[in-house]
């Protein structure tokens, strides 16, 4: 035998014992626990929407998909058939409708 071959054989087996010992020594991973339902964090999507008919039978089932705990949707005083597309959603059990109040004397806009 050579003797680089012979050096070959030495840095291999100097490998397979630090392998060997890493796999004795290291700790393992933890198998998955799996949490229960409850102790998942919860996110609540808010949208306020104003004469939204056309874009909310696209997009109120594609928030609802997204698995938050609840989508709750401020109808700000529509003037469209917002209203009869949210009734349309109302009975999903992840959806809550708001309908907005008239601005008190005083107020404007976003400040409200």
């Amino acid at each position: 035998m050579t003797v680089l071959l012979v050096l070959s054989l030495i840095v291999l087996g100097a490998q397979l014992v630090v392998l060997a010992l890493n796999l004795i020594s290291f700790p393992g991973l933890d198998a998955v626990r799996l949490v229960p339902e409850a102790m998942l964090p919860t996110a609540s999507i808010l949208v306020p929407v104003r004469n939204e008919a056309l874009t909310l039978p696209q997009t109120l089932p594609a928030l609802l998909a997204q698995g938050a705990h609840e989508v709750i949707v401020l109808n700000d005083q529509s003037e469209d058939a917002t209203a009869s597309v949210l009734a349309a959603f109302a009975q999903h059990p992840r959806l809550r409708i708001l309908n907005g109040q008239a601005l008190p004397e005083g107020w404007t806009g976003k400040n409200w």
